[in-house]
């Protein structure tokens, strides 16, 4: 028996294959993660990944993490640190924390209800109509009503303890499944839109062992009963899986289970994480995590891997096309860390490493080894025969088995396949050999070196010593400002007879090996002087010459009479760094190339650029001048750096055409940031944010959630009605200063440096208020004021005019009357004229007949 266990044991292990190569990027404190102790991991529907810890939650939108802490200045904030599980249902996020339920709103960004009952140990899940559950109380499961926004407790049979329970369950038929004392219980409950819901108990799940663990993932129940059978059950039926006790005994406790197609993820609590590859009749496959696993959640549009763990933050497994792999100086038995200045792959599958200053590494089986120890690295340095410990190149031989090796000197070296040993090549030649750092053997034999600005042609003839140096020609180049320090740096046949030549700071030399006629280029004229500091030459498959050099990449186009033609690709198109230490080409024409900030794929026929770093999950970003190699035979592409060396290979993968989704998130008014939903209004039509007139400098921020090519994203933006012309910005944020009052659009279009997003705008409408003066209501009363003004300066001119016209009248009829009584004035006057004078012609001889003595009585009486 003990040596059955043996055997099982034995074959278990030997099955477990521990794998380094997947793409593995880590989001930790030092991209602003609260805690590296990663409880739970969920995203919404706006793909946000919320990341439970120990201390806080965190929200990442593939730019950013956003933490969220209990604030005792902020009364909606956490009601606890410590965050167990996350959900989401209609626009809220439900949080079970140590110390209660807590219901987070999306637009609000604040806690808006607390449940302090459902606090340590609960259990929360949610079904396919958005309802939630929660199990926290013995012998009580509540469901949480839309209607009436509370809790409603139904209860369930005596003696169900929460330290009886390990799992907690809702499918996608809305059972409810509780894994009791090993034993699957199942509910349902009716009438949830009802105001009196009710719960029915249903069988049990019969199974002849004990579940241990129970998980949900892509609607499938998977679990692990007490003898570490594998098995989930899917529409009614139950699929076997494996059995692992063994390794479940090895590993320790299980922390997560989740589907990845069909292959399954196990993560242990204390002892990383496995795949069950299907394809391989579900054989273990071992990542390189070396830490507890608390938590496992697929982005299935992106196909990525999310890993929260007890102490490394989360990892992010991205099944990308391109799988890059790591060998870190610090992971190999050797005491001094020194630059990596040159790399090789031999047919023996052995890795050389030339270093500065600590001689050569070599690595058997690089590939495939689980662990570098002294039994497959083996350190040559000049106690081996080296004549100098700084190793700047290497350059097979085509005629000899050996591997020729560049170093300061003095001399050359190379290492002999058919001894295994280091020797010094023979030079009884009046030229020295020193500070090599290139090198190339031509068809004809002959090896050209770069020994300092002296470009070398050496014969090589073999002698039962060893090898000699039987000629060796000095070309030492007439180039304009050349200096002691400008090296030869890149050696790179262009074709059977021409040469280039690059050197630092004095551009590029085309030598004819034939004629020995040379030509210079030099890009100082029309450029400026790094664009001449050359670090490396490489023609592609277009027979164009590509130079790496100090400022950039530089396409060189030159025709058959000599003349040449260039074009510099710098930071200011994009370029992530403009220091370029080596250049390869793939398959399919792209350049690989090596910079101070990463690993750089550059697609020239679209000229765009994507960016590998450590957000990408490169442990290496820093690499060195001409540390790089292309091995053809397995296809894969390899740069050394200051603390370790990366290869690329190319996977049988198909590119994934992922367009993502881009989000407004935030809004900053003078510097200070407010959530967008504060300023959002939702019509019909579109989403709409509305400011006041005095808050016209403001900047909109949005997030595009791709978290693989997140890093290379470039967006452009357009204010429609303010300015139509698209603006390049290389950061998530439009800014806008002194915009006035109107109706806008703000669109956003995405660029991840690869695919071809063009179609991929967003837009929302930004309406600024006009100051109140300026308002439509001003508008009216001013119109109203105008029409009033307007009025009451008509009935003033009318009461004026009425008052000139009833004086012109009055007038008019004083006037008149005057002009009549001046009439009968004058009618009477005349009247009595008429009749006064012929009563004065009767009245003078009636007075004269009255006086005169001689009259008559009757005279007189008559008179």
């Amino acid at each position: 028996m003990k040596y059955y266990i043996q055997i099982s044991l034995l074959l278990l292990f030997c099955s477990i294959q521990n794998i380094s190569s997947h793409n593995l990027r880590q989001i930790s404190n030092r991209d602003g993660l609260s805690n590296s102790s990663v409880t739970c991991l969920f995203q919404d529907e706006k793909r946000f990944l919320w990341i439970g810890t120990y201390d806080g939650l965190n929200m990442y939108d593939s730019q950013k993490i956003y933490v969220y802490k209990p604030d005792i200045n902020n009364q909606n904030s956490l009601s606890s640190n410590v965050i167990r599980k996350i959900i989401e249902t209609d626009n809220y996020l439900w949080i079970s924390t140590k110390w209660g339920l807590n219901k987070l709103s999306q637009k609000s960004n604040a806690i808006e209800e607390y449940y302090n009952e459902f606090g340590e140990n609960s259990y929360i899940a949610k079904d396919n109509q958005d309802y939630l559950y929660v199990f926290n109380r013995p012998n009580t499961l509540s469901l949480y009503s839309n209607l009436d926004n509370k809790f409603i407790n139904f209860p369930i049979y005596k003696e169900k303890e929460l330290d009886n329970v390990s799992s907690f369950i809702v499918d996608s038929q809305d059972t409810i499944w509780i894994n009791h004392k090993g034993i699957m219980e199942r509910y349902t409950i009716s009438g949830k839109k009802t105001n009196n819901p009710q719960i029915v108990r249903h069988p049990d799940f019969t199974h002849p062992h004990l579940i241990k663990y129970a998980f949900y993932s892509d609607e499938k129940i998977i679990m692990v009963d007490s003898e570490g059978n594998i098995f989930y059950k899917e529409k009614g039926k139950l699929h076997f899986i494996r059995k692992l006790k063994q390794l479940i005994q090895e590993s320790g406790k299980i922390g997560a289970i989740i589907f990845d197609d069909n292959d399954v993820l196990i993560g242990f609590e204390t002892n990383g994480l496995i795949r069950l590859m299907a394809e391989q009749n579900y054989q273990a496959e071992k990542f390189n995590i070396n830490c507890g696993i608390f938590s496992l959640w697929k982005d299935k549009q992106q196909d990525i891997i999310w890993i929260g763990t007890d102490g490394q933050g989360v990892y992010a497994w991205t099944k990308d096309e391109y799988t890059f792999t790591n060998i870190l100086l610090n992971e190999l038995p050797i005491s001094k860390k020194r630059p990596i200045r040159a790399v090789y792959t031999d047919k023996y599958n052995t890795l050389w490493l030339g270093t500065k200053d600590n001689g050569i590494i070599k690595i058997n089986h690089y590939d495939t080894s689980k662990e570098y120890s002294n039994d497959n690295v083996i350190h040559l340095t000049t106690q081996e025969g080296l004549t100098n410990n700084e190793v700047f190149a290497f350059a097979p031989s085509n005629v000899y088995p050996i591997l020729w090796i560049g170093s300061n000197g003095p001399g050359l070296n190379y290492y002999s396949f058919s001894d295994n040993k280091i020797h010094s090549l023979a030079n009884n030649t009046n030229q020295n050999i020193s500070h090599v750092h290139s090198m190339c053997e031509t068809n004809d034999s002959l090896l050209w070196v770069g020994a300092g600005n002296t470009l070398l042609k050496i014969n090589i003839q073999q002698q039962k010593q060893g090898l000699e140096a039987k000629k060796i020609q000095a070309f030492n180049f007439d180039v304009p400002h050349k200096q002691k320090n400008n090296q030869i740096y890149s050696i790179y046949p262009e074709n059977d007879s021409i040469i280039c030549i690059g050197m630092r700071g004095n551009g590029v030399i085309r030598l004819n090996s034939r004629t020995e006629n040379y030509s210079f280029i030099s890009f100082d004229r029309n450029g400026i002087a790094p664009m001449s500091d050359i670090l490396c030459i490489y023609q592609d498959q277009h027979e164009d010459i590509w130079l790496g050099t100090s400022y950039g990449l530089t396409k060189l186009k030159i025709s058959s009479n000599g003349n040449y033609d260039y074009k510099n690709f710098n930071e200011n198109e994009g370029l992530p760094n403009n220091t370029i230490h080596g250049i390869i080409e793939d398959k399919e024409g792209h350049l690989w190339l090596s910079s101070n900030t990463g690993i750089i794929l550059f697609d020239s026929q679209k000229n765009t650029f994507r960016n590998f770093n450590h957000r990408t999950g490169l442990d290496i970003t820093e690499f060195s001048d001409n540390a790089y190699f292309q091995d053809k035979i397995n296809n894969r592409y390899f740069f050394g750096g200051v603390n370790g060396v990366v290869w690329i290979k190319k996977e049988k993968k198909k590119k994934n055409n992922f367009v993502p989704d881009i989000h407004f998130t935030k809004v900053r008014i003078f510097n200070k940031e407010y959530n967008i939903h504060e300023f959002e209004k939702k019509d019909s039509n579109s989403q709409n944010i509305v400011l006041n007139h005095n808050q016209n400098f403001f900047a909109v921020s949005f997030v595009a959630t791709d978290f693989i090519n997140g890093e290379n994203c470039r967006y452009s933006y357009k204010l429609e009605n303010f300015n139509n012309v698209w603006m390049d910005t290389r950061s998530n944020e439009a800014q806008f200063t002194n915009i006035p009052p109107g109706d806008y659009t703000l669109k956003v279009k995405y660029n991840d440096g690869g695919n071809s997003n063009d179609n991929l705008i967003k837009s929302i409408r930004i309406i600024i208020l006009p100051p109140w003066y300026q308002s439509i209501t001003a508008q009216i009363i001013y119109v109203l004021l105008i029409i009033g003004v307007g009025l009451g300066f008509w009935h003033y001119i009318r009461r004026k005019y009425e008052r000139r016209k009833a004086a012109m009248s009055k007038k008019l009829n004083e006037k008149y009357k005057e002009e009549m009584y001046e009439g009968k004035l004058r009618f009477f006057t005349n009247i009595t004229h008429e009749f006064c004078t012929p009563l004065t012609l009767i009245y003078g001889p009636c007075e004269r007949i009255l006086q005169h003595e001689n009259s008559d009585v009757l005279f007189k009486k008559s008179a």
